[in-house]
């Protein structure tokens, strides 16, 4: 029945997006031609965020999305940060079409932006918008917490913060919110 089981007036939902890009890029889709197989992360990005899209700019064409996104408070971003990735570079993402993973803060940038996008549209019609709190600090380059300073207002884990004191200032000056568990 809709809405379903998960929807609850007592609940809020977090959309983890797993930067598997590398295992994206190796599964295959059912298209007609090598031009529509060709993978690119542009794809990937508009996979996730035209749904969600579509259903703020046309709710009742989207009944259970619209109803969905109601219950979704933000977007988290995990994967194993000490995975091998490439150096950041100025790549566009439908230019992105190799099976490695780009850049930890180079993904990152193109999922706020989107989400920055996407909340500017839900603000203007009145609907809720999504914080972006991505993990980070747990593993993984330093830079990693200095993307995630730049761009999200928390994060989850920022362990190694510790192991940075700069940073670590900067994220207590501005007050960006830390969610850790032993």
């Amino acid at each position: 029945d809709y809405p379903g089981p998960v929807l609850s007036s007592h609940n809020r939902w977090m959309v983890q997006v797993p930067r598997l890009w590398r295992i994206y890029y190796k599964k295959g889709g059912r298209a007609q031609s090598a031009e529509e197989e060709k993978r690119s992360f542009q794809g990937m990005l508009e996979n996730l965020f035209c749904p969600i899209i579509e259903a703020t700019l046309r709710p009742e064409e989207n009944p259970e999305i619209a109803e969905l996104l109601t219950h979704i408070v933000g977007f988290d971003s995990v994967d194993d940060e000490g995975a091998a990735e490439e150096p950041c570079d100025c790549t566009r993402p439908l230019e992105w079409t190799q099976e490695k993973n780009p850049a930890y803060c180079w993904q990152l940038y193109y999922l706020w932006a989107n989400i920055e996008v996407l909340n500017v549209l839900r603000k203007s019609r009145g609907l809720n918008t999504f914080a972006f709190r991505p993990h980070a600090g747990e593993t993984g380059d330093t830079m990693h917490l200095a993307a995630t300073y730049m761009l999200c207002p928390c994060i989850a884990h920022g362990i190694n913060l510790d192991r940075q004191v700069s940073l670590q200032y900067l994220y207590y000056l501005d007050q960006v919110g830390l969610s850790i568990s032993p």
